[in-house]
């Protein structure tokens, strides 16, 4: 498959694939089709993938609880519900007099031959017989959802330690015929890179992660997928440029996954009318309920505020309600994660440019600031602002004035500054790293935002806000979250604060079965069930079928020579002698498993 940077290239240029790229994608579909006369029974429940090799002369029973041989704590399974055997040769699925049955192509049924491709319902449990080739975990890389975020979280750790790129994709199902996963998920997997991970995000949506790819790569991957099958429409979230951590991320794309359909197969960007987090009026606490008493009185001053919090504590949603509340509502808001601007387009994107200030800009544009006229700016994660654009900022906090990017007109303009961080930046001034006079200036009025952990009484009518929110867009109406469900969400610490509450309800509300959310529709972390152990120390799955060699090494190989790359901050003169390889040994080996370095890098053997 060729790499992911001369994809991105090709796809910018053409905004298409190719003859040769529809071509290899069709071949790789036709590859994905189940061929061995060896079978697995592919159970696609709330935790993950469960993948069941079928032997002949051996019956296989599935159910709720013992005696069963695989145990699925499903509400919709009966105690002993079907079971599974190969008779000369072939497969049958048998219903054992089960409360909720066991169907096949709509049909309730008690005794049928399956054929490869065959998808079934055990209960609500979709399921699907399909080649134990195909559906190796090792091959695969398929991991449950609570994994995937934890992996997730690793993966963005490092990608901020080496300034690297990478994006989430997910892809569902926007036609009634083939909403399944295992219909399509074999093409999806085949046209992946071996290190990429892929989890199940509900019954008809994949998430998968991808390492060292930014936007536009990740597009092209998105086109290949849809050129595979018609029927699927994806989501794309970049890190950094459109979220700074794992659970914005997972907003952010899934926000997207809402608006994509058949009109509009693939969306990159969330649409900024989406409905917020709520306001004061659904908080019970009196720590938020003051805080929204404070902001409203500052609301009518054109001061400074700056609002300091956690990250996904809801800081933009309170900087929004400033600006709403105040005079300046009926001018524009204009919001910029400072974090997610490239270094040398701060200054461009914040004051603007005019034609010729420096390479590619062929035209004149307006700023952040410009365009805000007569309005608010919200510069989020003022603490990742450079320090010379943080001088720049300091003349217009003084004096309202600036000047766009290369030319020496100064332009004025009346703005309102709000802005939010995470960070201490009294101790970003300490190391010098933020300017103590622009801190002065921006620190006239603070407000901080507590994080959820500090207000729990407010966990249940903020999941209740976010399940109306989430079931106007859902396929199935639930309208309740059970005490019990409850109870979990009051006793979990949420790190995330409330995007990890807003995410957690979404998902859920995708996965029941009920018109009530269920423990069982949580995360695993919330439930308590299982301790995870941490990303770096867990051990890949099991393999439940015969284990190819070829392709297990071929996918470790990948990983340590993306690892190797990363510590050397992708130099690879010592990426190579870390590794003990040539220079061009090692070059031939990316290209082999498609790692490149986005956006530079030269190959040694090019010249």
């Amino acid at each position: 498959m060729p790499t992911r940077e001369k994809d991105a290239d090709r796809t910018q240029q053409t905004g298409r694939l190719s003859a040769d790229e529809l071509r290899q994608v069709q071949e790789a579909a036709a590859r994905a089709r189940p061929q061995a006369e060896s079978y697995s029974f592919v159970i696609f429940h709330r935790d993950g993938i469960e993948v069941l090799p079928l032997l002949p002369g051996r019956r296989v029973i599935i159910g709720r609880d013992m005696p069963a041989d695989v145990i699925l704590r499903d509400p919709s399974l009966s105690r002993q519900h079907a079971a599974l055997s190969i008779e000369e040769g072939a497969v049958w699925l048998e219903d054992l007099n089960s409360t909720n049955g066991t169907w096949l192509s709509g049909k309730r049924i008690q005794k049928e031959r399956l054929e490869a491709g065959a998808e079934v319902l055990l209960g609500a449990v979709p399921a699907a017989l399909h080649s134990a080739r195909i559906f190796d975990p090792a091959r695969a890389g398929f991991i449950n959802h609570d994994r995937f975020v934890a992996q997730l979280e690793a993966e963005i750790a490092r990608a901020k330690g080496f300034s690297r790129p990478l994006s989430l994709l997910m892809v569902k199902s926007c036609a009634g015929g083939e909403c399944c996963v295992s219909h399509w998920f074999p093409l999806v997997r085949s046209l992946l890179q071996p290190f990429d991970q892929l989890a199940l995000y509900g019954p008809e949506t994949l998430e998968i992660l991808l390492p060292e790819c930014d936007a536009g790569q990740a597009l092209d991957v998105a086109r290949r997928i849809l050129a595979g099958s018609q029927s699927l429409c994806c989501a794309i979230g970049a890190f950094p440029a459109q979220a700074r951590s794992a659970e914005e991320l997972l907003s952010v794309t899934q926000g997207a996954l809402r608006q994509a359909g058949p009109a509009r197969p693939v969306v990159t960007e969330r649409d900024p009318a989406r409905p917020a987090e709520p306001g004061q009026t659904e908080l019970r606490s009196q720590a938020m309920r003051a805080l929204y008493l404070e902001a409203r009185r500052l609301a009518a001053s054109p001061l400074p505020v700056l609002i300091q919090g956690e990250t996904g504590t809801g800081k933009e949603i309170l900087a929004r309600f400033i600006h709403g509340e105040g005079p300046r509502r009926e001018k524009p808001l204009v919001c910029v994660n400072c974090g997610s601007i490239p270094a040398q387009l701060v200054e461009s994107t914040l004051f603007g440019h005019v034609k010729g200030a420096f390479t590619g800009a062929a035209g004149s544009a307006a700023g952040v600031f410009e365009s805000a006229n007569g309005g608010s700016v919200l510069l989020d994660e003022i603490g990742e602002l450079p320090l010379p654009a943080q001088t720049a900022l300091l003349r217009v906090l003084e004096n309202r004035r600036f000047s766009r990017v290369g030319s020496t007109q100064e332009i004025e303009v009346d703005v309102r500054v709000l802005a939010a961080t995470h960070r201490d930046l009294e101790a970003m001034c300490r190391e010098g790293r933020f300017r103590e006079d622009l801190l002065y200036r921006l620190n006239v009025v603070p407000l901080r935002v507590p994080p959820l952990r500090e207000h729990p009484e407010d966990i249940e009518p903020l999941a209740l806000h976010f399940l109306a929110e989430a079931g106007r867009g859902a396929a199935r109406i639930v309208r309740a979250i059970h005490p019990e469900a409850l109870a979990l969400l009051a006793r979990w610490h949420w790190p995330g604060n409330v995007r990890e509450l807003r995410n957690a309800i979404e998902r859920a509300v995708l996965i029941a079965e009920q018109d009530t959310i269920q423990p069982s529709d949580l995360p695993e972390r919330i439930r308590g069930t299982q301790s995870l152990p941490p990303p770096a120390a867990a051990a890949p799955p099991a393999p439940t079928g015969p284990l190819r060699l070829r392709e297990e090494l071929d996918r470790r190989e990948a990983q340590l020579l993306l690892e190797a790359l990363r510590r050397c901050n992708f130099n690879r003169e010592r990426a190579a002698a870390e590794l003990g390889l040539p220079l061009r040994t090692l070059a031939h080996k990316m290209k082999q498993h498609g790692i490149r370095r986005v956006r530079y890098e030269k190959d040694p053997e090019d010249g």
